[in-house]
């Protein structure tokens, strides 16, 4: 009814802020009932202090359950969130995914991905949101909303965005709906 799954964010900065990841996996089994909610995180030097939460609610049947990651760090790479809502509705029919960053100055090149994979009533597929942004761009928001419907067939949807220099708080949104039996696109 909402066989196992498995979520997982994987984040990477570069320039003044070294290497870090934060993954974000999560498991269910039939029903919905028991779960597991993990974390890891892990940076190194010139981006040192940093907060990484997690909150995941569930109940039975796959009702409503919603997944936040939220990571705040300081210190030479100015304070940013990445945030990944995730809900699903009874016998796992729709769910939304969303992705929201949002980062300031002095963090030049970044790369956001989101994977989610489920099985059974909602065949296989993947949702990937790939941003990068370079210099000095002012804060800003991408978000990716998909929902879909049980038995569409596999699908991948991809949103690429890039911004330059200097560039004043823009908002660029996808919404994607698709229903059931719809055959393969892109």
């Amino acid at each position: 009814m909402c066989q196992p799954h498995t979520c997982t964010v994987t984040h990477t900065t570069t320039t003044l802020c070294q290497p870090h990841t934060c993954t974000v996996t999560h498991t269910t089994t039939t029903l919905c009932q028991p779960h597991t909610c993990t974390v890891t995180h892990t940076e190194t030097t010139l981006c040192q202090p940093h907060t990484s939460t997690i909150t995941h609610t569930s109940n039975t049947l796959c009702q409503l359950h919603t997944c936040i990651v939220t990571n705040t760090k300081t210190t030479m790479c100015q304070p940013h969130t990445c945030t990944v809502t995730h809900t699903k509705t009874r016998l796992c029919q729709s769910h939304t995914c969303t992705v929201i960053h949002t980062m300031t100055t002095l963090c030049q090149s970044h790369t956001c991905t989101v994977t989610h994979t489920t099985t059974k009533r909602c065949q296989p597929y993947t949702s990937t949101v790939t941003h990068t942004r370079i210099t000095l761009c002012q804060p800003h928001t991408c978000t990716v909303t998909h929902t879909r419907t049980a038995l569409c067939q596999p699908h991948t949807c991809t949103v690429t965005h890039t911004t330059t220099t200097l560039c004043q708080p823009h908002t660029c949104t996808v919404t994607h709906t698709m229903t059931t039996l719809c055959q393969p696109h892109t």
